[in-house]
């Protein structure tokens, strides 16, 4: 079977007479099995489960809202919150980062306890 090299444009295709040569002998190829490279897109490698720290998952089970709103997340951002948590080392550095991150899933309702945090603060206009 031929190279045909770097494809610019139609200038650089071979004649229209070699063309279906090289079908019919990739064709062939297949059929007699010569060909074992697969061109199945199914080989993808399977993605990891998704392994939620238990950190974030207990601090998910307190925060009712919390854990409603991530329930809708798609598995993709699931994991960044789930991987961001588990490379931290330190027990200090995952417990901030998972209050942070309880507070970036559901931020209304912290913004809601700041605010009446604020109104009971004395001196304060409520």
């Amino acid at each position: 079977m031929g190279s045909l090299g770097r494809i610019t444009g139609l200038d650089s295709l071979p004649p229209d007479r070699v063309l279906p040569a090289y079908t019919r002998q990739a064709a062939d190829f297949v059929e007699s099995g010569q060909r074992t490279k697969s061109i199945d897109c199914s080989s993808k490698s399977a993605k990891k489960p998704l392994r939620v720290p238990a950190e974030l998952a207990a601090a998910l089970k307190k925060n009712k809202m919390a854990r409603k709103v991530c329930e809708g997340f798609r598995t993709s951002c699931k994991r960044e919150y789930a991987d961001r948590i588990a490379e931290a080392k330190l027990p200090e550095t995952k417990t901030k980062r998972v209050n942070r991150a309880v507070d970036w899933i559901c931020p209304r309702q912290t913004a809601q306890l700041e605010v009446h945090e604020l109104s009971k603060a004395p001196g304060t206009f409520a």
